[in-house]
């Protein structure tokens, strides 16, 4: 189908594809960034796409639902029908000076077959922009009356200026009826500067798309309560299917899960699927399978359920969602893990689950766990942790997510060796939906649990969980503990990116955002303990008591090691818990009864292994010294100004405009130099030369002293091959420069590369700093000092992006030579300096997804000012998957 621009309209499954010909070149411009699945303000699920000609019939419905104050606040006059020129116009546009964008919702429609169950979307919002001058573009929507209140046209406004920042538009403007208060308020709630002034009837508003940090922080807090939504309909689910089929498999899902739901609050309705393919043919499984009569009368029984557990073989789940979504189905929990070789099973369940508004937890999945005002709902298939009765709904626990059942299982244990009461617990799975993020989002600020405790097997939206944890972090402890495969390597069954970034990216990442690093699901658990105790140490003293002298001195050693300041005590002591800090208690081994009763601030160590023991125990001094030094850690993060994201004044505009069109690869100095100065970094100006008359011109226009290097990529910064000379005051003595480097580079530099003349920048130490766009942290931006330390050591702090000015620092202070900036006897740098020239690479590699790598090197740091003396960029393909809008992750 041709589109106005003389391209072809694509229809995939699953998506949307517009292919755009520009100067003889297939250029797919439109498909997994613009189509997204995204999630309402009430947790209910809708799809955004681009508008297409096919669209028409749907629109004109959607038009002629809608009252005549709306279409009058849309068309500025009454307009009952569109036109056929009027569908041609507002369904047919070029993706490129005109967009259009339609939001799909539940609805039924004439089209849908009769007796398939399936739902066809209707239009719910329709939004669009039109170019009409460099960098600015009208913008208008139009929501379905049915929908107001959902945060349809917070989403379109969010989608279209992401779209409109990617294509060059700078601002959007509109001209709005006074009385159309809703669309105003659209505008105003963004986040955006937003201008307004009344003008021969109409309001003309101004909308400037530069983010900034409180369009930033209205997303996010819109997202959080998305998801809290969207999760609170999938725990409070009351009638909930359990479908399970005649294998083996699904018989050992349903024997513990039916152990678990006979104890749990709620109405279960038990089904079983015939013993038949859903496919005609067993050994072909179409990518969305077709169900056959005897299981639609199996599941008629369950129709209505809010939730369903299915056991059942993956050929079934798009069956069953299929025919109990249009019932109000709100979420799934899918127990059998998919096949690695087989995506298009799970593709077709979360398509399906997307188009009536499901959630989906799992694939493998060992189910989920929550407190309820009710009670008890556990439709887990672990029974190791200690049953809830008699414990207080209202009493406190910890809340757990971990992906794979096999993990679960061995979490349940280690909180049970400790007595610790789970209040909530999400096992993930193969995390095809519901996420450790969306987990965070539910449990910030939940009272049924104090503690928060995580087991990551891969990283998915990185930025999104930073973001989670951060806000988790500010109220509660927040553990984590990590595979070795997170990030770092294929899981089977797990649609996500891996990092070119090693585990201590992941490192940075949880410090900065406040988390609690555990080494293993056991030191978890041993920290999950200490922090349900209670303890915050705010202060180094801690007494370490012991009837054992020896055991006493021992055990002090290693709280000294971790940086306490210890007393070591023979016999018990009448300190008190708070003056004193932490006291613990070493019990002996000979012993009997264990450890003494929970007082203040008291721990113990014991051989006794009395793990469950009121008062937290502790197999050996060093596991104690350790999970208390994190613990001391957490508390000094919570005490620390974080201050705000940086947000630095660019000229954003500009930089996109620099950028757009341009093919990957490495930039030129010079427009290198333009994108920098875009972000306030001056790139210090050299001069590429071939003879000693262009250097001795260079140097008298740069001024002297100057430096003079080569040129050659392989030779750059290598002083120790006599590719740099420093520090040139006369022009005889770079005359004499100039022919002893080429003589000595004449074998190393066989293409003879020009050479550079550069003033000499004052005094100081010479830093690197780099940032790379990863594929799972987005951009990662680090510093560490020039030489060996980088060189040889791989001695960089790293700062995932976004950061606070408090978390650049810290990361900073992480680093070996950490006292080259911070230690007052060594010879002072610009601190503040570097903390701000770290923002701004980080701002521009936020803001430019398409710079890919990026170089400052040498960047000298005196101790008044930093100069910035070479910089190398190359631009890639984006690849993020977190951006300006919100979105849901797809499968595959």
């Amino acid at each position: 189908m041709p589109d106005s621009a003389g391209g072809v309209l694509v229809q995939m499954p699953g998506e949307l594809a517009i292919v755009r010909r520009r100067l003889g070149i297939m250029d797919v411009v439109v498909g997994a960034r613009w189509d997204a699945d995204v999630l309402l303000a009430d947790g209910t699920t809708a799809r955004i796409r681009p508008i297409t000609p096919a669209d028409a019939p749907a629109l004109q419905r959607f038009h002629r639902a809608q009252s005549e104050q709306s279409t009058l606040f849309r068309f500025f006059a009454p307009r009952p029908n569109l036109s056929a020129q009027d569908l041609t116009h507002l369904t047919t546009v070029d993706y490129d000076t005109r967009v259009a964008l339609v939001v799909l919702g539940g609805g039924t429609a004439p089209s849908s077959p009769a007796g398939t169950g399936v739902i066809d979307p209707a239009i719910i919002g329709v939004g669009r922009f039109d170019r009409y001058e460099d960098g600015n573009a009208e913008i208008a929507f139009n929501v379905a009356d049915s929908q107001q209140g959902r945060g349809v046209g917070s989403i379109l406004l969010e989608h279209l200026a992401a779209i409109g920042r990617e294509l060059g538009v700078v601002r959007f403007t509109a001209e709005v009826l006074p009385g159309n208060g809703r669309m105003l308020s659209v505008f105003d709630a963004a986040g955006y500067r937003v201008s307004k002034k009344a003008d021969d009837g109409v309001v003309l508003v101004e909308i400037e798309l530069d983010p900034t940090l409180h369009s930033a922080t209205v997303m996010a807090d819109r997202e959080w309560r998305a998801d809290v939504a969207s999760l609170e309909r999938f725990q409070g689910a009351r009638r909930i299917a359990v479908v399970g089929d005649a294998s083996r498999t699904s018989a050992r899902i349903l024997e513990p899960l039916r152990r678990n739901v006979a104890r749990s609050v709620g109405e279960f309705i038990f089904v079983t699927l015939p013993d038949e393919s859903c496919a005609a043919d067993p050994t072909v499984i179409p990518a969305v399978p077709v169900p056959s009569a005897a299981h639609g009368v199996a599941l008629d029984d369950a129709a209505g359920a809010d939730l369903v557990l299915v056991a059942s073989e993956p050929q079934s789940w798009p069956v069953i969602i299929d025919a109990l979504g249009a019932a109000g189905l709100a979420g799934a929990v899918l127990y059998q893990s998919a096949d690695p070789d087989r995506p298009e099973l799970v593709a077709a369940a979360l398509q399906s689950a997307r188009r009536y508004g499901v959630r989906v937890l799992g694939p493998g999945s060992a189910g989920f766990r929550v407190t309820r005002a009710d009670g008890t709902l556990d439709v887990t298939t672990i029974d190791l942790w200690p049953s809830p009765e008699g414990v207080s709904s209202d009493a406190s626990g910890v809340a757990v997510f971990c992906h794979s059942a096999g993990i679960a299982a061995t979490l349940a244990f280690q909180m049970r060796l400790r007595g610790i009461r789970v209040a909530n617990f999400y096992s993930a799975g193969q995390r095809a939906d519901i996420s450790g993020s969306d987990f965070l989002q539910l449990s910030a600020g939940d009272p049924r649990s104090s503690v928060v405790a995580m087991h990551l097997e891969s990283l998915g939206n990185a930025r999104k969980l930073a973001r989670a944890i951060r806000r988790v972090a500010a109220s509660q402890p927040l553990i984590v503990s990590a595979s070795a495969t997170a990030g770092l390597l294929p899981v089977p069954g797990h649609k996500v990116r891996t990092s070119a970034h090693g585990s201590r990216t992941l490192d940075y990442l949880l410090g900065q955002s406040g988390a609690i690093r555990a080494a293993d699901v056991v030191n978890l658990a041993d920290l999950t303990a200490l922090a349900l105790a209670g303890l915050r140490p705010t202060t180094d003293a801690v007494v370490v008591e012991s009837e054992d002298e020896v055991q006493a001195a021992l055990a002090a050693a290693e709280f000294a090691a971790q940086g306490f300041i210890v007393e070591a005590v023979h016999g018990s002591t009448s300190l008190d818990a708070q003056a004193a800090g932490v006291i613990v208690r070493v019990i002996d081994p000979a012993g009997v009864g264990g450890v003494t009763s929970r007082v203040g601030g008291r721990l113990a160590i014991s051989a006794l292994d009395n793990l469950a023991a009121p008062t937290p125990a502790f197999a050996s001094a060093r596991r104690a010294a350790r999970c208390l030094n994190a613990l001391r850690a957490y508390s000094r993060w919570l005490e620390r100004d974080p201050g705000a994201l940086v947000r630095i004044p660019a000229d954003r505009s500009r930089a996109r405009t620099l950028l757009r069109n341009r093919q990957p690869g490495a930039l030129s100095r010079d427009a290198a130099a333009d994108l920098l100065a875009c972000y306030g970094i001056d790139l210090w100006p050299v001069a590429l030369v071939e003879d000693k008359e262009a250097a001795v011109d260079a140097a008298r226009e740069l001024g002297f002293p100057i430096a003079l290097t080569s040129s050659a990529p392989s030779l750059r910064h290598r002083s120790d091959l006599g590719a740099v000379r420093l520090g040139i005051s006369s022009e005889a003595e770079l005359g004499s420069a100039f022919d002893h480097m080429r003589a000595e580079l004449a074998r190393l530099d066989p293409a003879r590369e020009p050479l550079r003349v550069q003033r000499m920048a004052p005094t100081g130490m010479a830093c690197v700093i780099r940032s790379r766009e990863d594929g799972v942290y987005g951009p990662v931006v680090s510093c560490g000092v020039a030489g060996d330390a980088v060189d040889l050591l791989g001695d960089l702090a790293e700062i995932v992006i976004p950061a606070t000015e408090a978390d650049i620092e810290n990361s900073l202070s992480s680093l070996r030579a950490a006292r080259r900036f911070f230690d007052p006897e060594l010879p002072r740098v610009d601190i503040a300096g570097v903390v701000s020239l770290l923002a701004r690479v980080g701002e521009l590699a936020d803001d430019n997804p398409e710079v890919a790598r990026l170089e400052l090197r040498p960047v000298v740091v005196s101790p008044s000012r930093v100069a910035v003396l070479d910089a190398r960029i190359e631009l890639g393909r984006s690849a993020r998957t977190d951006d300006a809008r919100r979105h849901l992750a797809r499968w595959g």
